[in-house]
């Protein structure tokens, strides 16, 4: 079963999410006085036609962060296939994620359809001192 993340991440600039900055990090400040991202508003969405078994479907994803830090540079992925096995794929880098404070990443994951059925996606974003934030799931549905 061939899962892999599909080269094209995006940033989008959320210039008026201004509000809720700095919400949920109470206690969970870094060593060194850092601040993990917070991610919210996972949006998942597959190929809207059906295709054959063995063929490749996209999973098109965004979700919303705020940084307190700034900080943020890759975002990773772990997908729960319908046969039960656990893909995790490692953290990648998003040009200029780490450059803004919130926005929207913005991501496409591909995988051969081999078993119909629920895919679980969770979603986590890590930044430059190695903090990571809390995750989100949600689930796309591999169909004929």
């Amino acid at each position: 079963m061939g899962l892999g993340l599909w080269l094209r991440l995006g940033l989008g600039l959320g210039l008026g999410l201004g509000l809720g900055l700095g919400l949920g990090v109470v206690g969970c400040d870094g060593a060194d006085g850092g601040v993990p991202p917070e991610i919210r508003g996972l949006t998942l969405g597959a190929t809207t036609n059906p295709m054959p078994m063995g063929d490749d479907e996209a999973v098109h994803g965004v979700v919303e962060f705020t940084d307190p830090d700034g900080d943020a540079e890759s975002i990773a992925f772990e997908v729960l296939l319908p046969d039960g096995t656990v893909q995790d794929l490692p953290p990648q880098p998003v040009d200029g994620l780490g450059d803004h404070k919130l926005g929207t990443v913005s991501f496409s994951l591909t995988y051969s359809r081999d078993t119909m059925g629920p895919y679980e996606v969770t979603v986590w974003l890590v930044d430059s001192q190695g903090l990571v934030s809390n995750r989100l799931t949600g689930i796309t549905y591999s169909r004929m």
